[in-house]
């Protein structure tokens, strides 16, 4: 079945009610997103929703009740990120003949070509291989965090991991298991890993890179479970230490002992797997022309309120042409979606949605009278997984109020608005998540600093602080956040609580 492309795409992530482990597929539609983007394609993301005039890419179709399946129209493209075996009995709860039925009916996508091969066996012909690809936005957790946990890992437990899990903790190694976190607390857990283990669940012994891309991407070193039976790409097979199951635990046990052997495997796993460019495979996929590999007329970052701090690499814009910005930009006068600023390096430069991989900020935020707005105006500018570097003063410090043009001071707490309390801002379609905050010390903090005082009577001592620092990271929402953030906002006011509810 041939399939349209001239339609625009709509990307769709289903979460069913009360089901928490569609975040499982958000690297993946990441992915999609940023490399759709890349390909100029006019496309769409959401939760839940197939849109008739569109070309429909369903992640996580095996979710769907048997009723909901049979509605699925018949040109929509389904990414199958599920394990088939080569024994039907043995598959998965989610491998029902309902969803076997829908493979038959849609066009099928998969991440490996065993599980089409296996397809065949069970009557869907014509799944087109499509193997999960790098983007560069996906390389973002930090590196410069104490690794304590030896061994990481995270998914469901049954009898076979359990005892691997046991081996380890045998061994004398610290190891964290995870089931059902995911975003920032799993990336968190991640960061502090020095080895991350990957185990098969299901006998059907396909690898599991759908999972292990993105630590890949990160530049973590794996151990994965591979016998002569798992279905990998030679590729993948060099980028993590693959060993059989009876192994497992001795290779663990040896990377985690062996700081140059971990180093060289985190390495060699992100320059094997960043090769594989998720806009090349998606245009194969869509029988759509390859992007370009040109630079960029416009610089991927946003350099916001450039003033003094003018960069080459940047998109340089201020309100204040005697700094001679590449663009006059006031960021918080008006939404920006659309807005055309004349430049002489670039031309006229239309700004849109999803435009700059980041954007940085360094002594801005705290002139802006209308925060509200030029926060949902870099919300809207950033791309999917873009970050926002920013720099400000500390509420406590000298240069919070030397300045008669600054309108606000910063603290600790100054980013929740932006990240968890999103729905006060009224945003509902994507949100900030805080990577970091970082305090920055003024030499009278670091002087008690050195005399021992603690950290946490440093940051409460006016004038030990100077600036603070944070990134930010945009994402989509979820379902459930989207409803969440709905009641929240329609809870009345409580004078006791703040506002709408949430407690202080």
């Amino acid at each position: 079945m041939p399939e349209p492309t001239t339609r625009p795409i709509n990307l769709t992530l289903l979460q069913p009610e009360n089901y928490a482990h569609s975040a499982a597929m958000a690297e993946l539609a990441e992915t999609l997103i940023v490399a759709l983007d890349a390909l100029r394609l006019p496309f769409q993301f959401n939760m839940n929703k197939i849109e008739p005039d569109c070309t429909n890419i369903v992640l996580g179709a095996h979710l769907l009740d048997a009723q909901t399946m049979r509605a699925i129209p018949a040109d929509t493209i389904l990414y199958n990120s599920e394990q088939i075996s080569e024994n039907p009995d043995e598959n998965s709860t989610w491998i029902t003949p309902a969803y076997l039925d829908l493979l038959k009916k849609c066009v099928v996508w998969d991440y490996s070509e065993e599980n089409i091969r296996r397809m065949k066996n069970v009557g869907v012909e014509g799944a087109k291989f499509v193997p999960i690809g790098y983007v560069p936005q996906l390389t973002r957790i930090p590196v410069d965090v104490a690794q304590d946990i030896d061994v990481l890992f995270y998914g469901a437990i049954n009898e076979r991991r359990r005892v691997i899990l046991e081996g380890l903790i045998k061994k004398g190694l610290r190891i964290e298991f995870l089931v059902g976190v995911y975003r920032e607390e799993r990336d968190y857990m991640i960061a502090r890993a020095k080895v991350v283990l990957n185990m098969h669940y299901y006998d059907a012994q396909v690898f599991e890179i759908v999972r292990v891309s993105y630590l890949l991407a990160n530049e973590k070193p794996v151990v994965a479970e591979c016998s002569t039976a798992t279905a990998i790409e030679p590729d993948l097979r060099q980028a993590v230490r693959a060993v059989p199951y009876d192994a497992l635990v001795d290779a663990c046990a040896e990377l985690v002992a062996d700081n140059d052997a971990r180093a060289k495997l985190a390495r060699s796993g992100l320059e094997i797997f960043s090769k594989r460019s998720a806009p090349e495979i998606l245009a194969r996929a869509l029988s759509v022309p390859a992007p370009q590999v040109v630079q960029e007329e416009i610089p991927g970052t946003l350099n916001l309120g450039s003033g003094k701090d003018w960069r080459e690499d940047c998109f340089n814009v201020d309100i204040n042409e005697n700094f001679r910005p590449d663009a006059i930009l006031d960021i918080a006068h008006a939404p920006v979606e659309g807005i055309v600023l004349p430049t002489l390096r670039f031309g006229d430069v239309t700004l849109r949605a999803n435009m700059f991989d980041a954007i940085v900020a360094n002594d801005v935020l705290e002139h802006i009278p209308n925060l509200k707005l030029a926060m949902t105006n870099c919300l809207t500018l950033l791309k999917p997984g873009g970050t926002f570097r920013i720099f400000v003063p500390y509420d406590l410090s000298c240069g919070a109020w030397q300045d008669p043009t600054h309108v606000r001071a910063f603290n600790e707490n100054s980013w929740g608005y932006y990240t968890s309390w999103h729905w006060y801002m009224g945003w509902f379609e994507a949100r900030f998540d805080l990577v970091n905050s970082v305090v920055h010390l003024s030499e009278f903090g670091r002087r008690l600093k050195a005399k021992g005082k603690p950290f946490e009577e440093i940051i409460r001592t006016p004038r030990a602080v100077s600036h603070i620092s944070a990134t930010l990271r945009k994402r989509y929402l979820y379902e459930s956040e989207i409803a969440n953030a709905t009641q929240m906002l329609q809870r009345p006011f409580d004078a006791d609580t703040n506002r709408n509810g949430q407690s202080e």
